[in-house]
């Protein structure tokens, strides 16, 4: 576990979407540009917000479930350990089979806090060493690997789980901490 400034760091984006929702919602179209543009990163906390059930959409409203009510009414230190371990369960809530194993190899690639490893072609040959294909029976390419872990991805790297460059990443101490919190909890799950 991390120490409590680089959690609270970590899951800062999220916990302040869950304060700007707040008990009343917030309209996406105030999300979406009402204030200024909508940047990569605040997309990429919404779609996690979404995907691990703290909110979802009722009317054109982004509004908090009961988890992320919840959530939002614990103290910060409290908040930050909760909303860290349940975005670890979480994060693997995916709808498609070939997304879940590319998220686990994602996650395997920065637990081991390996230097400038090229997770795309790890993702790659890790799906292709699994069975996954293309439609056309071909391996996956890097590119299909990434489409696989995309939006996992992006709310890695704006959490702070590593630095990238192109097609490269280097783990950052929380994002190996937060790998290795996803994989006991998938491993507790399986």
């Amino acid at each position: 576990m991390p120490d409590p400034d680089a959690l609270a760091q970590f899951v800062g984006a999220v916990s302040s979407l869950i304060d700007q929702v707040g008990t009343s919602g917030i309209p996406l179209s105030e999300l979406d540009g009402g204030h200024g543009a909508t940047t990569p990163a605040q997309r990429s906390v919404r779609e996690q917000l979404l995907a691990s059930s703290l909110a979802r959409v009722d009317n054109g409203t982004l509004v908090l479930t009961g988890i992320g009510v919840a959530l939002a009414a614990l103290p910060d230190a409290a908040r930050a350990d909760k909303l860290w371990r349940h975005l670890a369960a979480t994060l693997g809530n995916v709808r498609h089979e070939i997304s879940s194993d590319a998220i686990v190899l994602l996650l395997l690639i920065i637990a081991a806090d390996r230097y400038d490893f090229d997770y795309q072609e790890g993702i790659a040959a890790g799906l292709a060493a699994l069975g996954w294909r293309t439609t056309e029976g071909e391996l996956l390419d890097r590119w299909d690997a990434f489409e696989a872990v995309v939006a996992q991805y992006r709310f890695l790297s704006h959490a702070g789980a590593f630095t990238s460059g192109e097609g490269s990443a280097s783990a950052t101490p929380v994002g190996v901490d937060f790998a290795r919190t996803a994989l006991r909890v998938e491993a507790a799950q399986s």
